[in-house]
Formats: structure tokens, sequence, C-alpha cells
């Protein structure tokens, strides 16, 4: 018998990764048609990010791969808005616009800024993109011996950007509140990880949504637990997902009062590795209702009377949720399945498979 690691294995990287490939994000243009797209970690193109949606285009053309180096992991590296991608290429860091799958990408932000995108979301209350924005040139230039993160707004038309939040070291899911006039992010600080210790902070916005109003900036929730993912209820209350109970449940801010609509001993979210990683999505028709991913489980959320409602996809474990209208869109996967985008109808219950990724 040969001695271990002196033979020359059949099983090759090629042979275990040839014809797959592996979901990075997901996410559903609630905006426009209501087409789901995703991108796809292709290992036989040395791990190039391609944009796809599900009408069977492939967006990312072969000169550019859709993903972002902010905080290193990345994460968070396209949005969709109205039927256009806003992406950022890794090879320059630049954000990008794609009006259509055949369009050629169009520059959105400056060339040798050092400046690196991720997380953005585009508000049609004020026609602006906001974002987590990553200065590298401070480092560049030694002023600084790290990079600057701050949240940003960008004009799409005149491409001029703003500061609008700076100071901590992290910056994470700035999203504005469906009246306009607030913003809520989460932020941290070193030593901490991201799963130490948090904060979600929320700001009001100046009328034009250029600018935060100063001195309003409060800390809604964190302080000594993990706090992540902030959103807005359809109502404008907030929302986020704390470990204060020493399992991450999903918690609705009403007044003063802080309600947990999951209490139950099981995780709602999962480290902050990178961003854009969803596991709980809100109903944006009006419903009251939203996708929460528990434990992996895929269930539906009713808000005001936290009653949970399992879905039997087939699958074990699902990730990067989206859904709108009565039907959830996800990564599903299982010990004798391979990861798939699947399509479920909240009503009939039907799962259909858009993608698979192995063939």
């Amino acid at each position: 018998m040969d001695e271990f690691g002196s033979w020359k294995s059949p099983i090759t990287s090629i042979l275990a990764t040839k014809s797959s490939l592996s979901f990075q994000e997901v996410h559903l243009d609630k905006t426009s048609g209501g087409l789901v797209y995703w991108s796809e970690l292709r290992y036989d193109e040395a791990g190039r990010y391609v944009i796809c949606s599900s009408d069977g285009k492939q967006w990312t053309p072969k000169d550019y791969n859709a993903r972002t180096s902010v905080h290193e992991y990345g994460g968070g590296s396209f949005f969709v808005h109205n039927g256009t991608v806003y992406f950022s290429n890794f090879f320059d860091q630049r954000l990008y616009v794609q009006t259509c799958h055949d369009a050629k990408p169009t520059p959105l932000t400056p060339a040798d800024s050092g400046w690196r995108y991720a997380d953005g979301y585009y508000c049609e209350k004020h026609g602006l993109i906001y974002c987590v924005r990553e200065d590298h040139s401070v480092v560049d230039k030694t002023i600084k011996t790290e990079a600057l993160n701050t949240v940003v707004c960008i004009n799409p038309k005149t491409e001029e950007q703003f500061v609008l939040v700076k100071g901590c070291d992290f910056y994470s899911r700035p999203r504005v509140s469906p009246d306009g006039k607030k913003l809520i992010w989460m932020q941290w600080n070193h030593p901490n990880m991201p799963w130490d210790s948090t904060e979600v902070c929320v700001a009001d916005f100046s009328d034009d949504g250029y600018s935060m109003v100063d001195g309003t900036t409060k800390v809604v929730a964190g302080e000594n637990n993990s706090v992540m993912s902030p959103d807005w209820s359809c109502d404008g209350h907030m929302m986020y997902i704390s470990d204060k109970t020493d399992w991450w449940n999903l918690y609705q801010v009403t007044g003063n009062e802080h309600v947990n609509l999951t209490p139950v001993l099981k995780e709602v979210g999962n480290p902050h590795w990178t961003f854009a990683y969803y596991t709980v999505d809100i109903d944006r028709s009006g419903s009251g209702k939203a996708a929460v991913c528990i434990a992996g489980v895929l269930n539906i959320l009713d808000i005001q009377t936290k009653v949970l409602t399992p879905l039997n996809t087939g699958f074990d474990g699902h990730r990067l949720v989206q859904y709108h209208n009565g039907v959830i869109f996800c990564v599903a996967s299982g010990p004798k399945q391979f990861p798939c985008v699947i399509k479920v109808e909240e009503q009939s219950g039907k799962s259909t498979c858009l993608c698979r990724s192995r063939y």
C-alpha cells in the first residue's frame, strides 16, 4: 500500500468544480416586471462573478466581473431598479450601470479614485443611490493606515457623491424609510467583529436627501450585542435582527418598544461576513408579511400577529431570500441536493427550480 499523499489522486480540482457554480447574491426587481437576478461564481471562468436573470439572460460581459472588494470579503456587489442593473466591477472597483443584458456597462463613478462600493440601494423618493463606500486612496497617500468607510449617496444623473455618515470603522445596509425622511444603517468599530458588538442607527434626512440633519442621529439598538440587517416595514417601523437573547431574532420598533417578532431559540441571522446575505425580506406589496429563514427553514411571518408559517419547499436550507406579492425567491439546498435558485408560490406552496449550481 502506498503511503498517504504519495500517489496522484484521480479526483482533481477541475473535476470537482467542472460544470458547477456558486450563487453569491439574489435580488428581486420589485419595481419592474418582477424579474429575479442572481450572481454566479463560475469556477471554470477563474472565479468570475456573472449576473443572470430569470428570463434566461446573462448580463455581465466577458471582460467584466461583478464583484466588489469592500471589507475585502465583498458581497452586495450589485442591485437592480426598474430593469436597470448597477454593479461593481472587480478589475477597477468602479460602479457601472447596465440598462439591458446586451448593453455595454457605463461607469457611474470616477476612475483611479481608490473608491470601492457595496450594499447599494436605489431610492425612488430621492432618485439617489445609497451605499457603502470604502476609500483606499487615504492608504495610498499614507493619510491613514487602513481604508476609510462611509455611507454615501450618488446622483446617477450627475455622478456626484455626498458623504452622509462617517466616523466608524465599518458600515452596512443603509436603507431609506418609506416616506424618504430617515436613513437607517448598521455600524461597528475595531476590535469588534460584527457578531460581537454592533449598532443600528437612524438619522433624519435633509429635504433633498443629500445630507443628514445635524444632531438627529440616534442609536436604535446594539451596544454590547450583535445587531444587523436594519430595514423598514411598509408602514415605517424600524426592523432589525439582534442576538440580545443569545439567539439572532427579528425585532420591530413600535414607539419605545422593541418587539421580538420571532421569539424562538433558533437563529434568524448569520455571521456578517459579507453584504447582502439576506435571511429576512419584507413584502413591499403591503401584505404585512415577511419571508424569514429560521435555522435555514423558510417561513412566512405575519408581522402583526407574529404567526410563523413554515413552507415545505423540498429543501432543508434556504438563504438569500427575496419576497414580493406572494412569491419568494431564494437559494435552497439540502444534504442530497445541490444549491438551486428557486421560486416559491406562497398560496400553493409550489416550488420551481430556476437555476442549478451543478449540471
